[in-house]
Order: structure tokens, then C-alpha cells, then sequence
């Protein structure tokens, strides 16, 4: 595949999710997927355990939505550097309703690589986790 071919697929995962549409989100990840942005609750970084992290996200942020600031692909590899923000309606791994809105709640520099096939095989990041103090309740 094209590096923009590669940078498609992204943008069309993203979408999708953005949809809250996991299953159509998921239908272009291999088999074998991995991935090390799951937090750490014991979950391994499989396909499951990710569409649990993001049931729990979408249940706890239902307008929960990323937006793509950065891509950038080189070879197989896409890199990306995303925003997402939500309004926090529920407990969300174990952190209480906060009720109030995450407006850069966490930007993201990750690296997907891409397989023949056209599907994401893993992913790396490196999470800066931001959030804007004037959103915070008092």
C-alpha cells in the first residue's frame, strides 16, 4: 500500500470511531493486533481488550470525539498526533462523574504499522496527557 493509502486507513479507523462504530473500526486490524495504549488495568493488548477500553471510554464520554491534528506516513508506518475531548458523564475506570468537559484531554504520538493486507498490526505511543484547568469544576 501507498503511505496515502496507509494514512486513508487511518483517517477511515478514526472516523469510525468517532462514530463510536467499533465493529466496523475493527474490521481492518489483524488478527493478531496489538497494542500498548490500553492503560494499565491488567488488560492485555488485544483486540477485545481494546474494544473493552473503548466501551468503557464512549459509556463514560458518549460525545467523546478524536481529531486527527497530525499524520504522517513513511513506509509501513503511519504516525499520528491526535486530540480527543469529551464530556466526562459517568465513572470511567474508576475515576466518579465529573461532569464537566475535557477539552484536550489527552494528545497522542503513535506509530501504526501497516501490513500487506492493509491492516494495522500494533501500535506504540507516546501520551502527553492535557487538560485545560478552566475546564475543571471548582
Amino acid at each position: 500500500m501507498s503511505t496515502d493509502q496507509n494514512k486513508a486507513l487511518i483517517r477511515g479507523y478514526t472516523d469510525l470511531m468517532n462514530q463510536h462504530n467499533l465493529d466496523a473500526a475493527f474490521a481492518n486490524l489483524s488478527a493478531d493486533f496489538r497494542t500498548h495504549n490500553v492503560p494499565p488495568t491488567g488488560m492485555p493488548g488485544d483486540i477485545e481488550a481494546t474494544r473493552q477500553f473503548f466501551t468503557m471510554l464512549f459509556n463514560a464520554f458518549a460525545d467523546f470525539q478524536a481529531t486527527l491534528e497530525d499524520v504522517i506516513a513513511e513506509g509501513d508506518r503511519v504516525v499520528i498526533r491526535v486530540t480527543g475531548r469529551g464530556t466526562h458523564t459517568a465513572e470511567f475506570m474508576g475515576v466518579p462523574l465529573a461532569s464537566f468537559r475535557h477539552p484536550n484531554s489527552r494528545r497522542k504520538v503513535g506509530s501504526v504499522p501497516i501490513s500487506p493486507s492493509g491492516c494495522g498490526i500494533d501500535t506504540e505511543s507516546i501520551t502527553e496527557r492535557l487538560c485545560d484547568e478552566t475546564s475543571k469544576p471548582k
